[in-house]
């Protein structure tokens, strides 16, 4: 292959460097078809196959390096990853026909910057290009951050991870159209979100603390894509960390990157409290602690309430969801009781609805995606405009 020729002219929107596309021969030749004067970059495009060895440092500077990868090729697949551990000095993005999500992380943990699905077109290559440039010449800015709520479930079997699904999907059909939320499980070890979700596959906290300063908002959609209920999912990793694996500064860094993403952002809580899950807390707009109404539950909750007074939780910010409420004329545990017990207000009493609802939590779905009403389901979506009252009224109610 000779490297010798000019690139692609056209006005370009770097002072000076190309971008290097290196993809298969049919690619190229579909690239070299769409571009144009009009081209925003310069695009130096190659056509190279899966063994080829590209003479990266004979090409002299280059602004951004597309380079495509065959999964089935081990050694396509090391040259991307030998390319990005020689610390290039510019962004290595990858293009990959129909990712697979096990992939794409391998990538970004290796330092990929961005993944793009093939075939490639010229806007969306340039964008991407662009983009890439922007983040690493882009100065630190004042940074607006979306409302954080949490789940927090008193203890195991409460239903806190079914009111946590639930609600974000009620709040992705609440909030006006473009309004994107995220939820993400933060039981790093055992949490149920995606399975919960039938999202398994996406992507992880401790995928994107291992992103690292790579982690922006295309990063994000390929390791977190929007599901079929319209809110986008972190699920457990793949392997289990050890619970003093994750660095306190290192997910506190993901969680604001999600904030400046997305519209609003639910979380999962775990069971077992930490530093840097009492940090997530603290930061949160409104946390919701979601107990049944027995009395081994309401014992749990209450020392949970307590915790949060002891790190400085305002406790406007903290509000009492009932579950799996009993339909009974006479109930052992009367909502005024729970009241009392914990000396805060009840912002939602959802009823008890075992057999739809465990339905659709063994077929990976929502209780909407199997009946089309339901009494939990009506009782979440009640729920869900509560908490975006409590959210435009600054958490009192």
């Amino acid at each position: 292959m000779d490297y010798s020729d000019q690139p692609h002219p056209g006005p370009s929107a770097f002072d000076t460097p190309p971008v290097g596309v290196f993809v298969s021969e049919r690619q190229a030749g579909d690239l070299l078809e769409q571009a144009d004067a009009a081209t925003r970059v310069i695009l130096m495009i190659r056509s190279v196959g899966n063994d080829e060895t590209i003479p990266f440092e004979k090409l002299g500077g280059l602004a951004v390096v597309v380079l495509e990868v065959d999964p089935s090729s081990r050694r396509s697949v090391n040259r991307l990853v030998n390319l990005v551990r020689s610390n290039p000095p510019y962004p290595v993005i990858a293009a990959i026909s129909s990712p697979e999500m096990s992939l794409v992380r391998t990538l970004v943990r290796e330092g990929v910057t961005d993944v793009l699905s093939l075939p490639l077109t010229v806007p969306e290559l340039t964008q991407a290009c662009l983009d890439a440039v922007a983040r690493k010449a882009q100065p630190a800015t004042a940074l607006r951050l979306a409302p954080l709520i949490g789940v927090v479930g008193s203890s195991g079997g409460c239903g806190a991870t079914s009111v946590a699904t639930h609600l974000a999907s009620a709040l992705a059909r609440s909030t006006p159209e473009g309004r994107r939320v995220i939820l993400g499980d933060l039981d790093l070890q055992f949490g149920s979100v995606g399975a919960y979700l039938g999202a398994d596959r996406s992507g992880s906290f401790t995928d994107l603390i291992e992103a690292e300063d790579r982690l922006d908002e295309e990063l994000l959609k390929a390791l977190a894509p929007e599901g079929r209920n319209g809110f986008a999912v972190l699920a457990v990793p793949d392997k289990i960390p050890s619970s003093d694996s994750v660095s306190h500064e290192a997910i506190l860094r993901v969680i604001e990157q999600l904030r400046t993403t997305y519209e609003m952002v639910v979380l999962d809580f775990p069971a077992n409290w930490s530093n840097w899950s009492a940090s997530v807390a603290y930061s949160a707009n409104l946390l919701l602690l979601v107990t049944e109404p027995t009395l081994p539950s309401l014992r749990q909750v209450k020392r949970t309430s307590e915790l949060f007074d002891a790190i400085g939780v305002p406790r406007s910010k903290v509000h009492v969801v009932v579950n799996k409420m009993e339909r009974k004329l006479f109930k052992p545990i009367d909502v005024s009781d729970i009241e009392r017990t914990l000396d805060r207000n009840i912002l939602a009493k959802l009823p008890r609805d075992n057999a739809d609802l465990a339905r659709a939590q063994d077929q990976g779905v929502l209780i909407h995606e199997l009946v089309r009403k339901s009494a939990f389901g009506t009782s979440v979506a009640g729920l869900a405009t509560s908490v975006i009252d409590l959210l435009q009224s600054g958490g009192t109610r």
